[in-house]
């Protein structure tokens, strides 16, 4: 979307705003513009990277219960292991420093999945939804703002 400017120059306004993006861009607007509008990518933290694959092996796992197929620790692992490469491939580069700390995050990651797969919130009840998107036109906003909630 965009609306006309003087000159025929074009603004180009988002078709929605997430809360994330909002507090970027109130934390720091220059930043902000780097990342969100250049799309310039800075490499990925490797707590970041870590917390990505562990939240869709998690997510996997809730999604397989709620459809009630498959949600094995090998299948959560699995799980884990393709968001790892997937991440790394789609979303640029980790700053792991050396190879065998990219071993070690994988290892952390899959003893992370397996102790909650392990604990007893994790089974305690089946959800009612996985990964539920939310959109809410908010007076006084030109976009929509959204969100999403892992689990209901």
């Amino acid at each position: 979307r965009g609306q006309p400017k003087e000159g025929g120059v074009m603004l180009a306004f988002p078709e929605h705003i997430s809360p994330s993006a909002a507090k970027s861009y109130l934390s720091c607007s220059l930043r902000f513009y780097f990342e969100r509008v250049a799309g310039i990518k800075k490499p990925t933290s490797v707590a970041l990277h870590l917390g990505k694959s562990i939240h869709a092996a998690l997510q996997a796992f809730h999604l397989a219960r709620w459809r009630g197929e498959d949600d094995s620790p090998e299948f959560v692992a699995e799980a884990f292991e393709k968001a790892f490469l997937q991440l790394e491939r789609d979303q640029g580069p980790v700053n792991f420093g050396e190879p065998s700390k990219r071993e070690k995050a994988i290892g952390d990651g899959l003893r992370v999945v397996a102790a909650y797969l392990a604990s007893p919130e994790a089974l305690k009840e089946k959800p009612r939804a996985v990964e539920v998107f939310l959109k809410e036109e908010i007076p006084g906003l030109s976009v929509p703002l959204t969100g999403a909630m892992d689990l209901v």
